[in-house]
């Protein structure tokens, strides 16, 4: 099998859900520039997680694991201001 153009771009199609249900239901294509990494730990023990804001309405989605992208860790880090929309 010959490879006759290779995608250098990773998109994911993915529904805005929010947190507890609270996102528009948009269809978005998410970038790896669009995706935020949260290490997990803290006083809650929090899992990890792979997360985007919605440009339609704000809200944070997180992705299942098997939407990850590759070397999901070297994603920019999720800070409090960026899930609070202070932050690009």
């Amino acid at each position: 099998m010959k490879v006759l153009s290779e995608s250098r771009t990773w998109i994911l199609e993915h529904e805005c859900t929010g947190y507890g249900g609270k996102g528009c239901g948009a269809l978005l294509g998410i970038e790896r520039s669009d995706l935020r990494y949260f290490s997990g730990g803290g006083y809650k023990d929090l899992d990890p997680a792979v997360t985007f804001r919605c440009p339609c309405c704000g809200e944070t989605t997180d992705l299942g694991l098997n939407d990850w992208p590759r070397n999901a860790s070297d994603l920019v880090k999720s800070t409090s201001a960026w899930k609070d929309g202070l932050d690009a």
